[in-house]
């Protein structure tokens, strides 16, 4: 007695992230040609540090995409997916690639005004979530009542973590006529 294996489906094609979070990655492929294979579902995974898996069992073989929830942020990621068919010895082979889940983004700082005079203001400020941030420096930035354009402020800018207050002041560029061209530190 003698048994033919089915012909497997074909590898899916185009396999790529649509969309990148910290802790999901919405994945899309196009489907293979099925040939022998009866169609079940998808087995996608993401192998990083923890690897996870997916299965979308019972949904239409079209829907040939994934959104992997429960990911870690800011981690590497080999994705790959195969088609599932009824005979085990059906499925595609598998198609991978690499990708990561985007960082954790810092939370913004909370500002608040501690004191004000006529060309200057103290700034203080909580900082926010620090997210998966390599603290580099901060960025003040400042631009006068009417203008569209923000600038950094020079006296505050590129101070370290643990300065989480400064003075702004606002001074003229070092032209004859005096003309406001944003805040600087002093001509």
């Amino acid at each position: 007695l003698a048994q033919v294996n089915p012909l497997p489906a074909t590898v899916v094609t185009g396999l790529y992230d649509v969309q990148r979070e910290p802790f999901w990655i919405l994945v899309a492929w196009t489907p293979g040609s099925l040939n022998d294979c009866v169609h079940v579902g998808w087995q996608v995974k993401a192998a990083g540090a923890v690897s996870h898996s997916f299965t979308t069992d019972g949904i239409d073989r079209e829907t040939s995409l994934m959104n992997m929830t429960g990911l870690t942020d800011g981690v590497t990621y080999e994705v790959s997916v195969y088609e599932l068919c009824v005979n085990p010895l059906a499925n595609s082979e598998v198609i991978s690639f690499t990708t990561s889940t985007k960082p954790e983004a810092a939370g913004a700082p909370v500002p608040t005004v501690a004191a004000a005079g006529p060309y200057w203001l103290s700034l203080e400020w909580q900082a926010g979530r620090k997210g998966r941030c390599n603290f580099m420096h901060w960025d003040v930035q400042a631009r006068k009542t009417g203008t569209d354009m923000f600038v950094s402020a020079a006296l505050c800018t590129e101070q370290p973590e643990t300065a989480t207050s400064c003075n702004v002041t606002e001074t003229y560029a070092c032209y004859k006529d005096k003309t406001y061209t944003g805040f600087f530190s002093v001509c």
